[in-house]
């Protein structure tokens, strides 16, 4: 099944997280300034699709499951960066992180290789070592 497209969040549903919050970020406490980013919880790629197959449960633009962030706590949160870091990586336990782990779990397995009957395997060519006697 496909994965439904991602859909705008509409102002409503953006005034109404920000006056549950109380215009305070949901990771870090602080008053949100002017970079204001929204984060789904939990992130949409680890939603499953409902079964009509055009959104997600919860749905994507439900208030009770999106968050008002900074901008950098939201990279913090979304791929594990922290802004400034001299050397950022992602981090166990980002939404980045866990969308590659469930991709590489619930993907296609690989077939393994079955070897035809009757056919012998060949064994590897070992180089062959003179020793001298004592």
């Amino acid at each position: 099944m496909t994965r439904p497209k991602r859909k705008a969040i509409p102002a409503a549903v953006k005034v109404r997280v920000l006056g549950r919050q109380g215009c305070d970020c949901a990771e870090c406490g602080e008053p949100l300034g002017a970079s204001i980013e929204y984060d789904h919880r939990p992130a949409i790629i680890l939603r499953p699709v409902n079964a009509a197959g055009d959104d997600y449960i919860p749905p994507q633009n439900d208030p009770d499951h999106i968050e008002a962030l900074h901008a950098r706590c939201h990279l913090k949160r979304t791929v594990g960066r922290v802004v400034g870091a001299a050397k950022t990586v992602t981090v166990k336990g980002s939404d980045a992180h866990l969308a590659a782990k469930f991709r590489r779990l619930e993907g296609p397995k690989k077939p393994k290789r079955k070897w035809p009957a009757g056919r012998k395997m060949q064994s590897r060519p070992f180089a062959k070592v003179k020793r001298k006697m004592r």
